[in-house]
C-alpha cells in the first residue's frame, strides 16, 4: 500500500481524493480534501504511518466482512470499483456503532 505522506493525489486523512492542498514541509507533506481541512491534515501527518487497526476498527471490519457472506467473490473492475465504495461506506457506519454501543475494546 502506498503512503498517503507526499502523495498529492490521496488525503492523508480520510484516503478519498485530495484537492491540492497540503501541510508540513517539502520532504513530509501530508495532502488533504476541503472536508477534511488542514487542522485534521496536521493532525493526521503527525501520527506513526504504520499504526494498526484498534479494537473498535477490527470489529467494525469483521461486521463488514460478514455482511459479504463466506462465498468466494468475483468482480469486474467496474463492480470492484463499487464494491470498495459500498465496503468504506459501510466500515464508517460499522466503526460508529462500535464507539456508541460504549462496549470495552477487548
Amino acid at each position: 500500500m502506498r503512503s498517503r505522506i507526499n502523495n498529492p493525489e490521496v488525503c492523508i486523512v480520510c484516503a478519498r481524493r485530495a484537492d491540492g492542498l497540503a501541510v508540513g514541509h517539502p520532504r513530509r507533506l501530508g495532502w488533504f480534501c476541503n472536508e477534511c481541512g488542514p487542522v485534521l491534515a496536521k493532525k493526521a501527518l503527525h501520527m506513526t504511518e504504520h499504526r494498526k487497526f484498534d479494537p473498535f476498527e477490527e470489529r467494525a471490519a469483521a461486521s463488514v466482512a460478514a455482511l459479504v457472506g463466506t462465498s468466494t467473490i468475483t468482480l469486474s473492475q467496474e463492480e470492484l470499483a463499487e464494491f470498495i465504495t459500498w465496503a468504506v461506506k459501510e466500515f464508517g457506519e460499522a466503526l460508529a456503532k462500535e464507539i456508541d454501543a460504549g462496549w470495552p475494546p477487548f
